[in-house]
């Protein structure tokens, strides 16, 4: 039931950032939409996950289905690398606003936003592509009962090269890009700051597209808050590599479920709370999804002031309306008296 109120909340995000007064602006708004639309992927994906691992009945729906197995194992690293990438790129498009505010237009076109969004989600897309052949149904310990697993085929490439390379991509690049854009964009508002306290800035806000100033503070703090969110499962793929995990006692295993557990929780927590970010941060987005939840009564509102303001040629037209009436109505009267002075 949360799932689905986090998703309305996404729901609404991308509703307020395709508005057309938010899509005439910069290419900010149509990026901050592809991170709604990536973040209600993740929430949808996080049932439809724990939906194929215990089942209607309580039994793994993928440990049926080679299809099904293979499609849990590659939607789990691609949803999130979606969401992730989508706010490395973000970023970018923010540092060029902050540091060459001259050329933002003319780069940061929504154009441009679109093809290197279209290029980021491909890349994405085929970047865990060997997990649909990694994984299938295998025969658990030989005993006929059969698991969704991965196949291994190389031991030191299996389990050793091929985790540490999805754990760079997944977790520490996306982490590292985006801890550095933001650290160059706080230093160069900083930066911007002295100079106009200083009397020496020649750059305005206005320079690098509408709104940007608050833009860029709903950038650092949803930027912020997937730091915070992603560190404990970046750490926690980190240390699964130096676990020798075939002498592992029941303590530690326990111990690592526990951990993976909140760290797993913590990261759907970044897709999940962003909808309250733009709340919290940015007045127009407030403004917008206030007219989005109130155009019934918006629009009935409008239709009743219509009836009782009318336009100029609708006044005209009708006192000429009630002209006429009032002549018909005073010919009628002279009539009547003309005839009762005859009788």
């Amino acid at each position: 039931m949360i799932d689905y109120i986090l998703i309305l909340g996404n729901t609404l995000s991308l509703i307020v950032w395709t508005r057309p007064s938010l899509r005439r602006g910069s290419s900010s708004s149509l990026l901050l939409a592809c991170l709604a639309v990536a973040d209600t992927l993740v929430l949808l994906n996080q049932p439809l996950i724990d939906w194929l691992h215990k089942g209607p009945y309580g039994h793994s729906l993928r440990d049926h289905s080679n299809v099904l197995c293979k499609i849990s194992a590659y939607l789990l690293f691609v949803t999130s690398g979606l969401s992730a990438y989508t706010l490395v790129v973000l970023g970018v498009f923010r540092a060029i606003g902050i540091s060459q505010p001259h050329k933002y237009k003319s780069l940061c076109t929504r154009k441009n936003t679109a093809i290197t969004m279209t290029c980021v989600y491909t890349i994405v897309l085929l970047m865990y592509l060997h997990r649909l052949f990694q994984y299938k149904l295998l025969d658990w310990r030989g005993v006929g009962i059969w698991r969704c697993n991965i196949v291994i085929k190389n031991q030191l490439w299996d389990l050793k090269v091929v985790p540490n390379i999805e754990s760079t991509l997944m977790a520490y690049m996306p982490l590292t890009l985006i801890f550095m854009i933001n650290f160059f964009i706080v230093f160069k508002l900083i930066e911007r700051k002295i100079r106009t306290l200083h009397g020496t800035s020649a750059t305005t806000d206005s320079d690098a597209g509408p709104g940007t100033s608050k833009i860029v503070y709903t950038l650092i703090a949803v930027s912020v808050v997937f730091i915070i969110t992603q560190t404990p499962l970046a750490v926690f793929l980190a240390w699964r590599q130096t676990v020798d995990w075939p002498k592992a006692g029941p303590k530690l295993l326990a111990l690592t479920q526990l951990y993976w557990s909140v760290a797993s929780n913590l990261a759907i927590m970044n897709n999940a709370c962003n909808f309250l970010l733009y709340c919290l941060t940015g007045s127009r987005f407030r403004q917008e999804l206030a007219l989005v939840l109130c155009r019934p009564r918006s629009k009935i509102t409008v239709h009743q002031q219509r009836g009782h303001q009318s336009s100029p040629v609708q006044a005209i037209i009708s006192n000429t309306q009630s002209s006429i009436v009032l002549s018909q109505i005073g010919e009628q009267e002279n009539t009547q008296n003309i005839a009762g002075c005859q009788g």
